[in-house]
């Protein structure tokens, strides 16, 4: 039975083997092997006669022998040479292309970024959805270029290239856009106007007009507002024409119901106008006089002195209208009045409309008229100021030499020594405004107080480690006092503002909010560690900032609580939860104030300054980096191991002298020590220092 598988197999795999190969070999295109095919799992036979080749195997087998004929192993093989002078051929078209690319003149990148913007141009209409985008401001910028392209410079020539139609289109719809509070129209459509008054009012337009405006003047001709109201009106100037139909446009596009008036104001649509529809136009308003004021034409010397009056008269009008509009429109008359360069003209707006409007009137009767206010008793007058007339009056007499042109009672210094406890209710007053934003008031009595010097050379020395400057090369502007005299000033602002009312320990009971805790952490964050006004005050007036009171209340109370009412509600709305890990609401301001103490020392005071900011935190309490479980101090002092190990040089001798003055320091308090514990504390920071300097050394 073996002998017969055997004989079976054998004739299975010798008999009819081939004739499946050959098969199979009908289907495939027609190639030559040479070599066996490791994927079958025996040999084919080799054939011996031709009679057993079919009339198919002796076709393909032609086949192949005229493809080895032609030098060629199958039919996908392609002759080598044929491989050569295709590398050839590349070879010399990549060489003749870089040729012809040396000899193109090369393009930079603000040509190509506007062959591209050319080419990626968005369609006119779309441009108005695309100023509204929230998503990014660059799609804004990207609609307000192509819009202004679109208008102005779709030509070669600058006359033929102005498209007065769509631009007097464009002007109304940027007005009507500042009224609309959908996503970010009010941003898109503002910034688009001033770039829009920009180029109107720029010499490139205007090259054959004597004066600037004329092209504005060509456009709202286009306008159907503007020929009405020429229509009414007979002026002599066109230039004053153009640039006072501008602001009745942008007046009669943005008009609300103001506080006094009894007939109610009706929309576009006729129905009365709603709550929030006024405040949008009133918004819509404000960003449209900011817009003008931002695109520059206003300290243009041609551009009409009344349509400024009248701006400024219209900003004071919305300063009127509610409370929560008092620091817009504030601080939209301190952008209106630094723009412009002339200070005769500064002086006139003052005078005759900022002082009589809106500085000598506290509040409006029942028709919306301000009423004026006596100022022959200037200490009753300025108890009645907000911090927004504040902030108006202060950036008036920032420039001393301005102070003699104005009437009273802006002709005298409004912030003096005695003046700061009449204005500190006012000033406290601001602890309202969202957190951590401060109200402009104290931005303009920063800038009233400092002026910017040169910006400081180069350190000559400076301590690095991990890529932090320890000793700070700083080559950006600082502020520094304008006099001795308002150090003082300094220090009755923190005595009367920060100490009694916002921290509540003056002689009126009042409880320290968060947001009152925050306003203080803010105005000693700007004197002392602050990176964005970047004053300098004197090392002697630290210690009098910083005093214990201040170190207390602003940082020790709040880095050391635990969580208060958070903490309460916490262990109250969950189960099992017993409020730990919820911490103080200001603590992560407050650690970051702290974190910018150490950066925020001048290099040519290296020393005094530190030893200062040191002092005042360990007078408060010696165990300062304990309870606040910071590094403040270390760093100050520069007692950090990572720092320390590579003093080298000047830089080795300037810590040392900040160690010996520290450990004069620590002698003095050891000696005034009133108790043991006290004593304690200054002896183990002392034992502290003794095994740094050892290990340093």
């Amino acid at each position: 039975f073996e002998n017969k598988r055997v004989i079976i197999i054998f004739f299975i795999v010798y008999i009819f083997y081939p004739a499946m190969a050959a098969s199979k070999k009908k289907s495939k295109s027609p190639k030559k092997s040479g070599k066996t095919n490791p994927s079958e799992p025996f040999p084919a036979p080799v054939k011996n006669t031709i009679n057993d080749d079919t009339e198919e195997e002796s076709i393909h087998d032609r086949t192949d022998a005229i493809m080895a004929d032609a030098g060629g192993d199958s039919a996908d093989d392609i002759p080598d040479i044929i491989d050569k002078d295709s590398d050839e051929l590349d070879d010399n078209n990549s060489g003749q292309e870089k040729a012809v690319d040396r000899n193109k003149p090369k393009v930079s990148k603000k040509e190509k970024y506007e062959k591209e913007s050319m080419e990626n141009m968005i369609p006119f209409m779309d441009t108005f959805y695309q100023l509204s985008s929230e998503e990014s401001p660059r799609d804004r910028s990207v609609a307000a270029r192509d819009l202004i392209r679109h208008c102005f410079f779709s030509g070669n020539d600058s006359t033929e290239a102005i498209n007065h139609k769509d631009a007097a289109y464009a002007l109304t719809r940027l007005m009507n856009g500042l009224c609309t509070g959908r996503a970010a129209s009010r941003q898109g459509f503002a910034s688009c106007l001033s770039t829009f008054l920009r180029v109107v009012y720029s010499p490139a337009i205007n090259r054959d007009s004597i004066k600037f405006g004329s092209a504005l003047n060509e456009i709202l001709q286009e306008d159907a507002y503007a020929q009405s109201l020429k229509e009414k009106t007979d002026s002599g100037s066109d230039d004053l024409d153009s640039a006072m139909i501008m602001r009745k446009k942008l007046l009669s596009t943005t008009e609300f119901l103001h506080s006094g008036e009894k007939d109610s104001k009706k929309n576009k649509f006729g129905k009365k106008m709603k709550g929030m529809e006024e405040r949008d136009h009133a918004f819509g308003r404000l960003f449209g006089i900011l817009a003008i004021v931002r695109s520059g034409i206003l300290g243009l010397e041609t551009f009409p002195s009344s349509v400024v009056e009248g701006y400024v008269q219209d900003i004071i009008d919305l300063y009127h209208y509610k409370k929560w509009m008092r620091e817009p429109a504030a601080h939209a008359v301190i952008e209106l009045v630094s723009s412009l360069e002339s200070d005769a003209t500064t002086t006139k707006l003052t005078n005759d409309i900022i002082i009589p409007n809106l500085l000598l009137s506290s509040s409006t009767d029942e028709d919306g008229t301000p009423i004026e206010v006596d100022s022959s008793d200037k200490t009753k007058w300025m108890q009645q100021l907000t911090a927004e007339q504040i902030a108006v009056a202060l950036n008036l007499q920032r420039h001393s030499h301005q102070i003699n042109t104005y009437k009273s009672p802006l002709h005298e210094p409004l912030l003096t020594e005695k003046s700061v406890c009449t204005l500190a209710a006012a000033l406290a007053a601001t602890s309202n405004v969202v957190h951590p934003r401060c109200h402009v008031v104290w931005n303009a009595i920063w800038t009233y107080l400092t002026e910017e010097v040169e910006s400081l050379e180069k350190a000559e020395t400076s301590l690095a480690t991990a890529g932090e400057t320890i000793l700070p090369q700083s080559q950006m502007a600082r502020r520094t006092l304008k006099r001795a005299e308002n150090g003082l000033i300094i220090e009755k602002i923190i005595h009367h503002v920060v100490v009694s009312l916002l921290l509540g320990k003056g002689e009126e009971s009042i409880s320290p909010t968060h947001e009152r805790r925050s306003l203080a952490l803010r105005i000693i964050q700007t004197l002392i560690g602050s990176k964005d006004m970047n004053i300098v005050i004197p090392s002697s007036l630290i210690e009098n900032i910083l005093c214990p009171t201040v170190v207390e209340g602003v940082f020790l109370n709040v880095m050391c609580a635990s969580g208060g009412l958070a903490k309460k509600k916490a262990k109250s709305t969950e189960a099992g939860n017993d409020g730990r890990g919820v911490e103080h609401y200001l603590k992560p301001l407050t650690s970051a104030a702290l974190l910018r103490l150490s950066d925020h020392s001048s290099a040519d005071d290296f020393v005094n300054r530190r030893m200062a900011l040191a002092k005042a935190l360990l007078t408060s309490d010696p165990r300062f980096d304990m309870l606040t479980k910071t590094q403040t101090v270390s760093s100050i002092l520069m007692l950090e191991r990572n720092v320390s190990e590579k003093l080298q040089g000047f830089e080795k001798q300037q810590v040392l002298e900040l160690w010996d003055s520290y450990v004069t320091f620590l002698e003095e308090q050891i000696i005034k020590a009133k108790n043991l514990h006290s004593a304690t504390s200054f002896i183990e920071l002392m034992y502290k220092l003794a095994k740094k300097d050892l290990s340093a050394a």
